[in-house]
């Protein structure tokens, strides 16, 4: 049986690497720009791109189309999107919420200034989670769009860059202090319950089943087992070329951006013994490129 799955990626590099590298195949590529954090939903791709946000028409993958793009002032540096809005965390100005009931006439609707940096956010329920670098987690009641209001705040004793939520918990890339689990199940009250240091910089994390995969900077990929929230060790590494600042989850692979290197494709069927996979490269740019793995 052939699978047929399309991934969009955050590109600044050209390289890409793929196990069976000669099965991956570019078949569409939306240039320019400098997307950060590309979120996908119902057939389009909302990418948070420093000066606004890009949504893109991924319908047919093979030729993927801006229909617009919504400056927004300061930076976009992250996106969750949430029923009819995209929560942008934009920088200095903290969070904007956008009504995209009508993708192609997106307008904002309601802001919430953070005292630190918004870098990322992510939605549960009627409550947004800002990753504010400098100033912690801050938590936002959304369940008036046009009045979100700061409710709570976690100050993690390092950089938030990064937070993904996965059930009552939340997971935070804490820079120096590696990665931090959060009890949000009282969002009013949010309470550390595990604590895992890594040997880099954390800057980015991914949840997938009961395994947390961080971006540590010069120390690669970090693999986390995180079965009990309050007891996350790690079971894995793989050293990347160069820093690792991101990394996402597909199946049995976590795709690495890993600095000049390039995107850097690592199989994690087992999680204690990950490896690279096959290196294939494609013309490259910052954009978001759409691949077919057969």
């Amino acid at each position: 049986m052939k699978i047929f799955c399309i991934l969009i990626f955050i590109l600044f590099h050209s390289t890409v690497d793929a196990e069976y590298g000669n099965k991956i195949s570019k078949i569409g590529q939306l240039a320019g720009g400098r997307p950060i954090e590309v979120f996908v939903t119902n057939g389009y791709a909302y990418a948070a791109a420093n000066a606004g946000l890009s949504i893109i028409d991924i319908s047919d993958p093979a030729d993927p189309f801006q229909i617009v793009f919504f400056e927004i002032i300061g930076s976009a540096y992250g996106v969750c999107v949430s029923g009819n809005y995209a929560y942008v965390a934009a920088g200095s100005l903290g969070l904007r919420v956008i009504d995209i009931t009508v993708p192609s006439s997106p307008v904002l609707v309601g802001t919430c200034d953070t005292p630190g940096i918004a870098r990322r956010v992510r939605i549960s329920g009627n409550y947004a989670y800002v990753a504010d670098i400098t100033t912690g987690v801050r938590v936002i009641d959304i369940s008036i769009p046009s009045n979100p209001v700061e409710v709570a705040f976690y100050d993690p004793g390092a950089l938030a860059y990064d937070i993904k939520i996965s059930g009552n918990y939340a997971y935070i890339a804490n820079y120096s202090n590696g990665l931090r689990v959060i009890d949000i199940s009282i969002p009013t009250n949010l309470i550390e319950i595990g604590v895992c240091d890594t040997p880099g910089y954390s800057y980015q994390v991914c949840i997938s089943s009961n395994y947390a995969f961080i971006a540590d900077g010069s120390q690669g990929l970090r693999i986390i087992n995180i079965s009990d929230p309050s007891n996350p060790f790690e079971v894995g590494f793989q050293s990347t070329p160069t820093s690792a600042w991101s990394a996402e989850r597909y199946g049995d692979y976590v795709y690495v951006g890993a600095s000049t290197s390039g995107r850097r494709l690592i199989n994690i069927s087992d999680p204690s013994n990950p490896f690279f996979a096959v290196s294939k490269s494609f013309p490259g740019g910052a954009g978001v490129l759409c691949l077919s793995c057969m």
